[in-house]
């Protein structure tokens, strides 16, 4: 008689159980995709989860619905930001659905976290009436791959990716653009959907240049 069975079927493995077998990199991956606020909060679970969200792969900075700006995270991330392990980020999301004048600086301050740690997928999604404006300084990173923005405002020294020699795809949703050139060596995929700017217009314009490469 196979093992377990002399008592009939053996007992039920928990759910609890097969997720504590899984290794901590599997369990840092998974935690990338909880807003940092549920990641956080495992440290409750068990002794082993006490500092698995220290060392996420990616961080979900995501404001919840209707409930009041960006301000409301600014404390909390600052402590979370000091207490995490100092490991490169593979992905980095940030999304607001509403933001005041004052919150401007601190979307401006994790973006350039999310850089100088060497994320290489970087979403910034802002969900509001008015853009939000990211500083006007240029990005420096030799490892990220990926850059979304949504909602924002966008001047042209933002846009100058000569110092991105890894960045392949971008995207530009509902983004308000004030230049005259896009400056990358890189770039592969390039995607920007733009607001109707006449009422005939039945929706969304879409320019996409699928590949798109040495650009000045």
């Amino acid at each position: 008689m196979p093992p377990g069975e002399e008592n009939g079927s053996a007992p039920p493995v928990r759910a609890g159980d097969r997720i504590g077998a899984l290794s901590d990199d599997i369990l840092h991956h998974l935690l990338s995709f909880l807003p940092v606020q549920s990641a956080v909060r495992t440290c409750v679970l068990a002794r082993r989860w006490c500092h698995l969200w220290r060392s996420t792969t990616g961080l979900r900075i995501v404001g919840v619905q209707k409930q009041g700006p960006v301000q409301d995270l600014v404390k909390f991330l600052h402590h979370m930001l000091i207490l995490r392990e100092r490991s490169v980020l593979d992905t980095v999301e940030v999304e607001f659905s509403e933001f005041l004048k004052d919150d401007v600086p601190y979307v401006n301050l994790w973006t350039r976290f999310a850089v100088q740690w060497g994320v290489r997928a970087l979403t910034v999604q802002i969900n509001h009436r008015e853009h939000l404006y990211l500083d006007g300084l240029p990005l420096f990173s030799r490892r990220m791959r990926t850059l979304h923005n949504d909602g924002l405002g966008l001047q042209e020294s933002f846009l100058d990716f000569s110092s991105c020699p890894a960045l392949e795809d971008l995207k530009m949703k509902f983004c308000e653009i004030n230049v005259h050139k896009i400056s990358s060596r890189s770039l592969k995929r390039l995607s920007i959907i733009l607001l109707p700017v006449r009422p005939e217009l039945p929706g969304p314009c879409l320019y996409s240049v699928p590949h798109l490469s040495g650009t000045r």
